[in-house]
């Protein structure tokens, strides 16, 4: 579990990341790879790949010898490659996998390994042992409205993947009500207000979980 508190004060919006209560671990998988130059709606390879992620960075090591890794930058799904450039996951794919948007080619992560060629999974060289993912559910979104000392917090977040995008939204604050955003790897399962100092400043607390590596 993870958690984020928000201090929240009446004359203004403060964003405050206390820390992590467990670490995060890599999650790493066997895929399939479809590969798709930049602007080209044919594939033009398909082949068996790993798909690893760690507190927002991204690697996708391919079987024909290419590995992407990814940084994250900014607003959640924008990222820079191994050569700086940018490269964006976007989205498609659903509960079947991600797209990343690259400088020079798009790369299409399959969970499902039955469409690789000759039908028999293949492994990246050097991949760590990994299982494929089970079937993924449908994404809960989170939605709740807290309210406290006369000042309401909407805290949504679409819940979907294990990247999303927690969002704020104060009401009733004497200066500023702007929304806050922040991109976030885990989803919310609950969240609270309270004024834990008693200094007539709302705290908002939101508690994320986040997925474990899965080894053999």
């Amino acid at each position: 579990m993870k958690a984020l508190f928000l201090s929240l004060p009446a004359t203004a919006v403060a964003l405050l990341l206390l820390g992590s209560l467990g670490a995060a671990r890599a999650d790493t998988v066997n895929a399939r790879c479809d590969i798709y130059p930049k602007g080209s709606d044919t594939v033009s390879k398909v082949v068996a790949c790993t798909f690893a992620q760690r507190q927002g960075y991204v690697t996708i090591a391919r079987a024909d010898g290419v590995r992407h890794e990814l940084s994250p930058q900014g607003a959640a799904g924008n990222y820079l490659d191994e050569s700086g450039q940018k490269a964006i996951r976007s989205k498609g794919l659903g509960s079947k996998g991600q797209v990343y948007r690259l400088a020079k080619e798009s790369v299409l992560v399959y969970w499902d390994t039955a469409g690789l060629p000759g039908g028999v999974e293949a492994k990246p060289a050097n991949a760590e042992p990994a299982v494929a993912p089970a079937a993924a559910p449908s994404p809960v979104p989170f939605d709740q409205t807290l309210k406290l000392q006369g000042i309401s917090f909407r805290i949504t977040s679409a819940n979907s993947g294990s990247i999303n995008e927690l969002k704020i939204m104060p009401s009733g604050l004497t200066i500023d009500n702007t929304p806050i955003a922040r991109p976030i790897e885990g989803q919310i399962t609950r969240a609270e207000v309270a004024d834990r100092n008693a200094d007539a400043s709302p705290e908002v607390c939101a508690q994320m979980s986040m997925k474990q590596e899965s080894r053999r």
